[in-house]
């Protein structure tokens, strides 16, 4: 299994790859464009033959995560890509995408997209499902398979709480942030999108995740492209990591002061190695030794890893 986050800027674009039986697998989170009005993961798609998608999630319905999605949704639908599975974590409804965005252009995209995703259903998109924590596991291979941690019925009834007392807080969409968890037997991959706080805080506490956290945490994203608010150590300290397991942050050019210097400098001194989409930022430059660097001469800082 190969996990790819793809060097989108400021956002999310996940590419996820697997072989059974030598035919190629493909799962995606999150589609964005990148500030150069690039879709970088949708141009490696393109250069790949494949017939179908396994999965698309939909994270959380924050333009940095949804912006290159429909042109996605696009491309498939012209070449014949069926899409087995489609997830989200939102209504898709004017008054709930509404209350999700804070700008006319994400409440045109959101709105575009879920047009578009609606008329796909049933021809390249077989189906369409609104995911939480209840959801159970998906099977991708023999060895491999995921489920989703968050959001759970907390944080969605958090999210219409807030959506009804402040209506233009599209901040708080980070509520329904995906937590992923891919496992095996004996390791485990997390992908945690833009979760809040108090997410990791109520997983920390759950007894499912108590016996996960006996396995071996061979990744780990940094939720919200590394800001501090987000973080939440005591979780990340409490996983069962080798030295140096990494931590991807997926992160551009912004103005929220993300990567936060302070979670790259507490996830070192955990023996986590942070690895940066962005390297050109201040707070990547206090830990350059133990950060991923480019490779000379390269355009891209995409983070590949393999298992």
């Amino acid at each position: 299994m190969t996990i790819k986050f793809k060097d989108v800027g400021q956002g999310d674009s996940i590419l996820v790859t697997w072989l059974i039986d030598d035919k190629l697998h493909v799962g995606i989170i999150d589609c964005n464009i990148h500030q150069d009005k690039t879709n970088p993961l949708l141009l490696e798609l393109s250069s790949m033959a494949i017939e179908t998608i396994d999965f698309i999630f939909l994270s959380h319905p924050h333009y940095d995560h949804y912006s290159g999605l429909e042109e996605l949704l696009i491309y498939c639908a012209s070449k014949k890509i069926i899409i087995e599975k489609f997830f989200h974590t939102c209504s898709p409804t004017e008054e709930f995408l509404r209350a999700s965005v804070s700008t006319p252009l994400e409440d045109q995209t959101l709105a575009s997209l879920w047009a578009r995703i609606d008329a796909l259903e049933g021809s390249i998109i077989q189906s369409i499902a609104m995911i939480n924590e209840a959801s159970g596991a998906t099977t991708l291979d023999g060895k491999w398979k995921f489920v989703v941690l968050a959001p759970a019925y907390r944080e969605q009834q958090d999210f219409n709480a807030l959506r009804i007392s402040q209506p233009k807080a599209a901040y708080k969409s980070n509520l329904l942030s995906t937590i992923i968890k891919i496992y095996s037997p004996d390791a485990y991959i997390l992908l945690t999108s833009d979760a809040e706080h108090k997410t990791f805080k109520r997983i920390l506490m759950h007894r499912m995740h108590a016996e996960f956290s006996k396995l071996e945490l061979l990744l780990g994203q940094v939720s919200h492209h590394g800001a501090e608010a987000n973080f939440h150590e005591k979780f990340w300290k409490n996983q069962k990591h080798n030295k140096l397991s990494p931590m991807a942050i997926s992160v551009g050019p912004n103005h929220y002061g993300h990567p936060s210097a302070n979670v790259i400098s507490k996830l070192q001194s955990h023996n986590f190695k942070v690895d940066v989409t962005m390297l050109n930022s201040s707070a990547v430059s206090t830990a350059l030794s133990s950060i991923s660097t480019l490779a000379p001469g390269s355009t891209s800082n995409d983070l590949t890893y393999s298992f």
